[in-house]
């Protein structure tokens, strides 16, 4: 990843793509102790609702000197998409389910 668009993620996270997240997976795996690295993971993981972001969350949390950074970074990143909750019967209950609205 360029040093230009690195800062321009750490500016703002809500600018990353699949291709930043697949980067910055690497570099955080590459060095674990860049917390920058950490934070913009695990906002651009959230963000694409990606089902490993919980425990890129978790990481970033370990790694990063204040947890209210993080939490900043994951509320003003893109919005997942909504979901719809979804009613199905069976023979003796109702069941919910939630999908994602594409």
């Amino acid at each position: 990843m360029e040093r230009e668009r690195l800062t321009r993620l750490l500016e703002n996270p809500s600018l990353s793509t699949r291709n930043d997240a697949d980067e910055l997976r690497i570099m955080a795996e590459r060095f674990p102790w860049f917390s920058g690295a950490q934070l913009l993971r695990a906002a651009s993981e959230r963000a694409q609702g990606n089902v490993l972001a919980d425990e890129a969350l978790k990481t970033a949390a370990a790694h990063l000197p204040s947890r209210a950074v993080l939490r900043d970074a994951i509320e003003h990143s893109a919005a997942p998409a909504p979901l719809r909750v979804v009613r199905t019967r069976s023979r003796n209950r109702r069941d919910c389910a939630f999908q994602r609205e594409d």
